[in-house]
């Protein structure tokens, strides 16, 4: 299991969230995956999927995997985003894929068209992950965006 340590929340959509065009927990959030070979998302200038590059290619049995059982929790003056584990695998016949960044957008919106919500890169260590023939590859998808504030 991957397990990023930190989600990096994009430029844009802490803007889109305070305009009120995102509905977490109801709109539809997938992941796709970033190669090993690719540069990193920018937070400040990468606003939607299409501004990208570099996605793992379909043919080794990977697909975007969408996001379920988005959670809200409160804790003191902190407030957590939160969704189940996402699962790839690559397909037996295939090979394998190697990654290193998850990305998570919104697919629900269309204006603008699937904008980005947060990334991490999915191994701190070494920064690549390889998932090979017939195998999976989990990411735990908890603390992906915090809202703080003082308490009254």
């Amino acid at each position: 299991m991957a397990a990023p340590t930190n989600w990096r929340v994009f430029d844009d959509f802490k803007e889109q969230v305070g305009l009120g065009k995102h509905v977490l927990g109801t709109d539809t959030c997938k992941m796709l995956l970033i190669s090993s070979t690719a540069a990193s998302p920018s937070l400040s200038a990468d606003d939607v999927l299409a501004d990208l590059a570099g996605e793992v290619a379909t043919a080794t049995g990977y697909a975007r995997a969408t996001l379920t059982s988005a959670t809200w929790t409160q804790s003191g003056s902190t407030t957590t985003l939160d969704f189940a584990d996402a699962t790839f695998t690559a397909n037996s016949t295939g090979g394998g894929f190697n990654c290193k960044y998850a990305v998570i957008y919104n697919d629900t919106q269309t204006s603008p068209a699937d904008p980005l919500i947060a990334y991490s890169n999915l191994d701190n260590s070494t920064g690549i992950v390889s998932i090979s023939a017939g195998n999976t590859l989990t990411v735990n998808v908890t603390n992906v965006f915090k809202v703080t504030g003082a308490t009254t």
